[in-house]
């Protein structure tokens, strides 16, 4: 998996630039999902993206950042109930802790410290 330290070309859109089509059809179809209430369909468009080689951190940043900002911008224009968006952020909590728990963390030593008294 990517690591968190570089990004892909495709998030180098993030600032300032549009996404590449491919990441919105992508953020598209996640919040889709979403709005469905349908968590399998949102982690099967992200294994999808994964397995496309879309970065982790493109993943975070393009697609489910900006589709928890239009469940917000929804919900602000009474598009959808607050409970249609307390199950779009339960579902992106799911898929975070999906791609934590598969991140290559690992815990090795950094140094070591040396503690008198």
């Amino acid at each position: 998996m990517e690591d968190c330290q570089g990004r892909s070309e495709v998030s180098k859109t993030t600032f300032g630039e549009d996404p590449p089509s491919r990441i919105v059809s992508i953020r598209k179809a996640y919040l889709d999902a979403l709005l469905a209430g349908n968590r399998k369909m949102a982690l099967q468009v992200v294994r999808d993206a994964q397995g496309e080689g879309i970065p982790v951190l493109d993943l975070y940043v393009d697609v489910f950042q900006e589709a928890m900002y239009e469940v917000g911008r929804l919900w602000e224009a009474n598009v959808i109930t607050v409970a249609d968006e307390h199950m779009a952020t339960a579902i992106t909590q799911y898929i975070l802790s999906v791609l934590y728990q598969e991140m290559d963390v690992r815990n090795e030593p950094k140094g070591r410290a040396v503690i008198t008294g």
